[in-house]
């Protein structure tokens, strides 16, 4: 399997009510912890983002350590230095912001790649219109998180909500397209309430393009949208975990589906392979550690069964998340 993860490369420190987390953050880390449980011997992941120039060795060392499947040549140098995010439960603030990554910087790891993944984890940290390009210029899956994107920071690097407009000119060329509730509220100006409201968006996506839409809900579930002749929603419910910190699970989400969607998994089994991978993350403070294959598909439950949904009816409105 080869992939080529678009995303920022950042210094993260988490605080949550389990402990605090300080490291290689962002996709540095995040995405690539749940690839590494699941690839198989020989895949390859290219990474293109940019780091400050004096933490460039030290990025490619740390993947070369840690995860050697990684292939680090698309890493860059941003002049303005390396991001260093700061959560907790209550804000998320930023240090500089990232020169956008472009087409011309992904095009030469797109041409024998099997799903391209574009991850907006710092804001505008990628030009959408990459998007376009890469789907006009590969045969690859074309997966994109919305995560940042409809967030704007202020002077002092807090983040706040600004929409995204005009996102249907780019996700419509997406065949993936996942937030979480919060990024969705972000993106429609709306309140997620039920799981009818989140099919709503789901439904909106596909009207602009894309073909597939995961609206993950944290210990609900996700909600799943698919054109198959018609729409086709699906709700998949959330894995039972002992939850320490939900940093990164959205990563974890994505890398367990799109596994098992290129094994050949159907979209709402692909699905439940991603909550399950969200559920796992969950466990650890900060990124999955020391975790295989074997051990996350023992954790897959026996009776694992989704609720397929009609938007028509009145079911999905008294759902609540």
């Amino acid at each position: 399997m080869k992939i080529c993860l678009v995303g920022s490369i950042l210094r993260h420190t988490v605080e949550s009510d389990e402990g605090t987390y300080s490291g290689w953050g962002g996709m540095t880390e995040s995405a690539i912890a749940p690839f590494a449980a699941l690839l198989d011997p020989g895949s390859v992941v290219y990474f293109v983002g940019s780091v400050g120039a004096e933490d460039l060795e030290e990025v490619r060392d740390f993947y070369k350590q840690h995860y050697p499947f990684v292939d680090t040549r698309g890493i860059r140098v941003n002049l303005a230095g390396t991001d260093h995010h700061h959560g907790t439960k209550h804000f998320v603030k930023r240090k500089i912001q990232v020169e956008p990554t472009t087409f011309e910087h992904i095009e030469p790891f797109i041409h024998d790649v099997d799903i391209v993944v574009f991850n907006f984890g710092n804001i505008d940290d990628i030009d959408p219109a990459a998007i376009k390009k890469v789907k006009e210029n590969s045969s690859a899956l074309v997966y994109v998180d919305v995560h940042r994107k409809p967030f704007g920071a202020d002077e002092q690097g807090y983040m706040f909500v600004r929409g995204w407009q005009g996102w249907e000119n780019y996700l419509g060329y997406a065949d993936v397209v996942q937030m979480d509730k919060q990024e969705c509220e972000a993106l429609f100006n709306k309140k997620i309430q039920t799981l009818y409201d989140s099919a709503l968006c789901a439904k909106a996506v596909l009207d602009a393009g894309a073909k597939t839409a995961l609206m993950t809900l944290g210990a609900k579930g996700i909600l799943l949208a698919y054109k198959d002749h018609k729409y086709i929603y699906a709700h998949i419910p959330a894995v039972p975990c002992a939850v320490k910190d939900t940093t990164g699970c959205g990563d974890a989400m994505a890398a367990g589906y799109l596994v098992a969607w290129h094994e050949g998994a159907s979209p709402v089994d692909a699905a439940k392979k991603g909550a399950l991978m969200g559920a796992v993350n969950c466990e650890f403070v900060g990124y999955m550690k020391g975790v295989d294959r074997r051990m996350i598909e023992e954790r897959m439950p026996s009776d694992f069964a989704h609720t397929p949904l009609n938007l028509e009816s009145d079911i999905p409105r008294n759902i609540f998340v």
